[in-house]
């Protein structure tokens, strides 16, 4: 499938289903794949029609096959979609993706919609959010592409990605309320050269951070561990160190009265509650609530700072 000639969507489907199956690809995943690289190549609508109706859809021309072609052969290396077509949405965006700056998930699209909800019912109160780990930008563009009046201010410790977040919110006109820079949270708090930062206080911090426990690498897909930033995905024996670098920070960065919302592992709300019981945080920070993601299972937490 190499050489540029006009294939019949069944061919075509059929010959590359079969690649990715040897390549470990799963049915479902696999189909997604071709789903998006023909959306990408074709449009929608021929990608729907081949996919569904494959015998009565048209001949894929050469120039088409050349594209798709190369596409497929990425995607059975086991390189992620999203780095593949270099574009993927989130929240209805259109982002830019490059490796190895962590892929936004879908299900952190509910994390977004939390942080709105609580913005819309705070009569004006939220003015400034701060989002720790921001990678492409992807909560932060979509928490200001839905207000008007708030300031955000992203901050990730990789170069790159902080690169990348301020290129998304130019290409989107957001660049006057988006700030990123670079910096690093770790377990004991802020790394950051920048005085703004260093003194700075929020009515909202938010946050999708590393949270797998590293002995679960084994675990991983192919597709995340060979080409995410692993510092972008582990963060210690138990998933939590750099949740515990957030409460540090919100100790000092975090406004009384103020709200910490946080994407974390299945086990973690439990965890989290006992370590926001100790003596260290017990009179300055309470666990408000745990919510669900898209399948159901506790994914976010809200921390209210009390004192």
């Amino acid at each position: 499938m190499r050489q540029a000639y006009s294939c019949s969507a069944v061919q075509f489907t059929n010959y590359w289903m079969r690649v990715f199956s040897r390549a470990g690809i799963e049915p479902r995943e696999a189909k997604a794949s071709l789903g998006c690289f023909l959306s990408s190549v074709l449009g929608r609508r021929a990608a729907l029609e081949i996919q569904t109706r494959p015998e009565s859809a048209k001949h894929i021309l050469p120039r088409h096959m050349n594209r798709l072609n190369y596409y497929c052969q990425r995607r059975a290396q086991r390189l992620p979609v999203q780095y593949i077509l270099g574009e993927w949405h989130f929240h209805g965006l259109p982002l830019k993706m490059c490796p190895p700056i962590f892929i936004p998930r879908p299900e952190t699209e509910a994390l977004v919609d939390i942080v709105l909800s609580h913005i819309n019912h705070s009569d004006g109160g939220t003015e400034r959010i701060l989002d720790v780990g921001c990678g492409t930008g992807a909560i932060c563009l979509a928490l200001a592409s839905r207000t008007t009046k708030v300031h955000y201010t992203g901050i990730d410790k990789n170069v790159l990605a902080v690169k990348l977040a301020e290129e998304n919110a130019s290409q989107l006109g957001l660049s006057k309320r988006v700030s990123c820079y670079v910096a690093e949270v770790t377990a004991t708090g802020l790394k950051c050269l920048l005085p703004q930062l260093m003194s700075s206080v929020y009515d909202v911090i938010v946050s999708n951070p590393p949270y797998i426990a590293i002995q679960e690498a084994h675990s991983i897909e192919p597709e995340v561990l060979r080409h995410e930033d692993h510092a972008a995905l582990f963060a210690g024996a138990d998933g939590l160190d750099i949740v515990r670098g957030i409460l540090q920070l919100s100790r000092t960065r975090l406004k009384v009265g103020g709200h910490l919302f946080i994407e974390v592992g299945l086990s973690h709300p439990p965890l989290i509650q006992a370590m926001l019981a100790a003596q260290e945080y017990s009179q300055m920070f309470k666990l408000l609530a745990v919510y669900p993601d898209f399948t159901l299972r506790p994914r976010f937490v809200e921390i209210k700072r009390i004192k």
